[in-house]
């Protein structure tokens, strides 16, 4: 993984599950804090990406599936998410670290 190029960090939004590139032409540059580099450039999202993003928000909130699923069902889906967290630890670690700028301890 290097500094200019880390695999995984994705350069769009996501919005109501799709990758959205709505952008008013700015890129937003994202730096490791520890080294000062740019690890990504991330397109600002303006009035109407942040437009398209709460309408989302508020759908999932009062329309969605998860609303009307029994707690089991839910549970169900939880438990896939740890799973696919715990599969993609490794990954998910180095992206964080150096998005946030901290060491990574093994």
């Amino acid at each position: 993984m290097t500094e200019q190029n880390i695999q995984g960090i994705r350069e769009h939004m996501i919005i109501n599950g799709k990758a959205v590139e709505i952008s008013h032409g700015d890129r937003i540059p994202v730096y490791n804090p520890a080294t000062g580099k740019v690890i990504a450039h991330q397109g600002e999202a303006g009035a109407a990406g942040v437009d398209l993003a709460v309408k989302a928000a508020h759908q999932a909130l009062t329309n969605s599936e998860w609303t009307h699923m029994l707690p089991a069902q839910r549970e169900r889906l939880l438990l896939k998410l740890a799973d696919l967290l715990e599969q993609n630890a490794d990954e998910l670690a180095q992206l964080e670290t150096a998005n946030n700028g901290k060491l990574l301890s093994i």
